[in-house]
Order: structure tokens, then sequence, then C-alpha cells
């Protein structure tokens, strides 16, 4: 079988876990996140491309709730000062 090289993906909305609390900004940098880190299940796809294709994956749901609480704690915000 050959491995697919890893691509980002450029998912807007994923279904589970919910962005909904999140602000606009946080949204899209969680996001941004999940669509540049390939999912290490095998798919060669995404973290957020796993979670639109397949729901069911737990070890892209559990990184994508690392990355939401992540976000949502402030970590790995840049500003400029």
């Amino acid at each position: 079988m050959v491995q697919r090289e890893f691509l980002p993906s450029n998912v807007t909305e994923i279904l589970e876990p919910s962005l909904a609390d999140l602000s606009p900004v946080q949204k899209n940098r969680a996001l941004y996140r999940m669509n540049m880190e390939p999912c290490p299940c095998g798919c060669s796809l995404s973290v957020a491309a796993c979670r639109v294709s397949n729901p069911h994956c737990e070890v892209s749901k559990s990184l994508a709730e690392k990355t939401i609480a992540e976000v949502r704690a402030g970590a790995g915000n840049r500003q400029s000062r």
C-alpha cells in the first residue's frame, strides 16, 4: 500500500468537537491549526479533514479537542507589540 503525502486542507467547519463557543478569531486559529496538522491515525489527512471524513476517529477528535482547549486558553497566540 502506498502512503499518500500529507497535504494541508481548507476545512471551514467541523461538527464535533463544537467550535460554537469560540470567538471568530479563535475559531479561525483553531481551524488553521487543525488544517495544517496531519492526523496520526494513518489517514494522511489533516486533523480537520479527518474530523469531516471520519467523524468516528478518536485520534482526530482528541487532537481537535486539545487544539480547541489551547486556543481557548490563549496558547500559541501571536500578537505583535
